[in-house]
């Protein structure tokens, strides 16, 4: 058995996780939901093109201190967010002209 086959059987296999939250529960921390499926981790990409309002911001800002707390000191890992927020109806010119935030 060749190193690369000895790396591919040692690797774990993601499985699939299911958890049910009540409607209106408390107590659920992202280390909860989310410690366990991210250890070992070296990339996480997390898609929402919504993130915009002050609680959205936060609760992103906890997920990342929970990621942070999950990294071994001098580990590394790299994490990419994705979103989008633009209406274009709140970012026109007084000529009527799409602007992006900044433009003069």
């Amino acid at each position: 058995m060749g190193n690369r086959e000895k790396q591919l059987q040692s690797e774990e296999v993601e499985t699939p996780h299911h958890i049910v939250v009540a409607e209106n529960t408390k107590g659920w921390s992202y280390k909860r939901l989310f410690g366990e499926q991210l250890k070992g981790a070296r990339n996480i990409t997390i898609s929402d093109p919504f993130i915009r309002n002050f609680f959205q911001i936060r609760n992103l800002m906890e997920f990342l201190e929970m990621v942070h707390r999950l990294v071994p000191e001098g580990g590394a890992m790299c994490m990419a967010v994705l979103s989008l927020c633009l209406e274009l109806s709140e970012h026109r010119g007084d000529d009527g002209e799409a602007r992006r935030p900044g433009d003069v």
